[in-house]
Parts: C-alpha cells; structure tokens; sequence
C-alpha cells in the first residue's frame, strides 16, 4: 500500500511541477522549490515502512527538486539552480529555528499527549532533517554542475540526465544514510537503507526524466 501511495505521490508532484513552470515560467520552478522544501522538511520526521525497514516519508519530495534543477540548468545554465539553491537557504534559515521554537514551548495541558507528542517528533528527528538540508544543498550543486558539464560534452538530454541521476542519487543516498543513522542502527541495515533510498530516488529521477523532455518544449517566454 506505500509503495502504491508513494507512486500517487510522485505523479501529483510532477503534475505540479509543470503546472507551476508553465504558469509563472521560472518563478513558477523557485515556487515549486521552496513549497515542496518546506514539505519535505516537515514530512522527513514521519517514516514509512519500505521492505522492513525504516525510510523518512520527505525522500519522495526532496527528490523532485533535482528535475527542478535539471529543466533550470537546461534552460538558463547552473546560475539558475544556485539562485534556487539560495532561495532554499533562505527557507531552510526561516522553517527550521521557527519548527524548533514552536517545538520548545511548553504546551497547554489540554490534549497534552498530542501536543508533546508534536514537540518531540521535530526534536527526536532533527538529525534527520539537518541530514536532509545539507545532502539535498549539496546534491543540488553537483548534480546542477555535472548535469549542465554532461549537457555540453554529450548534447543529449537523456544520456545527461541518466548519467547524472545515476551517480548524484548515489552520493546522495550514502550521505544521507550515513549522516542520519551512523551510531543509530547497525550498520549492515545502514546499507539496506542507502540501497532503498537510492531505488525510490532512481524511480523518482526516471519520472523526472519525463517531466524534462515534457518541459523542454515549453516556452520561458
């Protein structure tokens, strides 16, 4: 049932995404970018079940980001990615610290298990969501300096968006992994999760690559 709800998950993204680029054109993708940062964010301190193992639900999200990066580099070069990389920055510098103060005040003792419960669940995993803001800063850059590097030396949009998904994703999986779960889970189970991870972004990356070659035709003007 995850797996199937995850699939619905990625295809509304996508939707989205082109919805946002066709609408509002570039400023449209940076819309994107920030909304779906802040939802990955939040969503990263929920996990799923995937093969037993324990995956941060904000993996689906963050990863569409990297076809926001690519259709921005294809169509007005790395310089466009590192102003959405900033854009991020600024997001990331407003959502974190405002989760955390609202997670560090005392609740009302109405409800109190529910409001605890809220408060813990955002410190418990603010490993997991430092882990998930460096990577995907990180990712974003290299993946926006090979994909455009790729894009110039092969001139062919799929062999530069598989080549380059194949090996960001895997940097990206073992950072992420290591970073969120070393000393946490042994670390055989540290390499089931990378494995997972770099399989749901791998199928993520694929879906993107459709989404480019769909926004390649559309006009920034």
């Amino acid at each position: 049932m995850n797996i199937i709800l995850l699939l619905i998950e990625i295809i509304i993204s996508f939707i989205f995404l082109l919805i946002f680029y066709k609408k509002y054109k570039q400023n449209g993708l940076y819309l994107y970018g920030i909304i779906t940062f802040i939802l990955a964010l939040l969503t990263s301190v929920k996990n799923i079940e995937i093969i037993g193992m324990d995956i941060p639900l904000g993996i689906v999200l963050i990863t569409t980001l990297y076809a926001v990066s690519n259709i921005l580099v294809q169509k007005n070069g790395v310089k466009a990615t590192n102003k959405l990389i900033s854009y991020l920055l600024i997001t990331c510098a407003i959502t974190i610290p405002i989760v955390i103060l609202y997670s560090s005040i005392i609740p009302s003792d109405y409800t109190s298990i529910i409001n605890n419960s809220y408060s813990q669940m955002f410190i418990d995993k603010l490993r997991i969501v430092l882990a998930t803001t460096f990577v995907s800063f990180l990712s974003l850059w290299l993946n926006s300096i090979m994909y455009y590097q790729l894009k110039r030396d092969k001139n062919n949009l799929l062999i530069s968006n598989l080549l380059s998904l194949i090996i960001i994703y895997f940097i990206d999986a073992s950072l992420f992994g290591i970073l969120s779960f070393i000393f946490v889970i042994p670390i055989s189970r540290i390499f089931i999760t990378i494995a997972i991870i770099y399989t749901m972004k791998l199928i993520v990356g694929l879906v993107g690559i459709i989404v480019a070659y769909i926004a390649r035709d559309i006009k920034d003007k």
